[in-house]
């Protein structure tokens, strides 16, 4: 098959489609918050998105342009806020956060975190799904993982794999959260494969 490389608007749609399946749309409006390697979709919407922006800060983004020292030092951990930051400002004027009623997580960062807060040892999306994520344990979290070295960090997470990009998406997360004012979210294992999927 002919791979297809999805633009930032048309990922954003998927990503809704497959984050709000299974919500009763009285939940709704629903923000969804798509935390990526290169980029993080937000999309506001009750049956259909009805505003969302792509921009260009992920995970492995972040981690490129901010992170050389293992752990991470203060310095880079501020350089990525601060760039994080200033990408939001373009969210804020593209997104009211004020109509959302349910703000919904996906991705690796997100889920990772979810199953750290529930001191998950191996993963488990039958757990994570519809998790709460505290802002507050997001914060404890970065504290944390940020404070050792990426051989540590795999043997503080259920999947291993998460360890070198989970400073950088996490330092990301935690800004989205501190700037868009959401002190909880909702987890949702259902993403843009399903998302896809359903479209089909």
């Amino acid at each position: 098959m002919r791979p297809e490389v999805l633009a930032g608007e048309e990922e954003a749609r998927l990503s809704f489609a497959g984050a709000t399946q299974g919500l009763a749309k009285g939940e709704g409006p629903f923000l969804v918050i798509d935390i990526g390697g290169g980029s993080t979709e937000f999309v506001l919407g009750t049956s259909a998105p009805e505003a969302l922006i792509s921009i260009d800060v992920g995970c492995v983004r972040m981690g490129e342009r901010h992170f050389r020292s293992d752990p991470p030092a203060r310095q880079e951990l501020q350089a990525c806020v601060a760039d994080v930051r200033g990408e939001l400002a373009a969210v804020q004027r593209a997104i009211d956060r004020g109509r959302a009623k349910t703000v919904i997580g996906l991705a690796g960062t997100i889920t990772a975190i979810a199953a750290w807060q529930l001191g998950l040892r191996r993963y488990d999306a039958t757990r994570t799904h519809h998790a709460r994520l505290q802002r507050a344990a997001v914060e404890r979290a970065l504290e944390q993982l940020a404070s050792v070295g990426v051989e540590q960090r795999r043997t503080m997470l259920a999947e291993a794999k998460r360890a070198d990009t989970i400073v950088p998406g996490a330092c990301v997360l935690l800004t989205v959260m501190r700037e868009l004012a959401i002190d909880a979210l909702t987890v949702s294992e259902t993403d843009i494969l399903d998302g896809l999927c359903e479209s089909a």
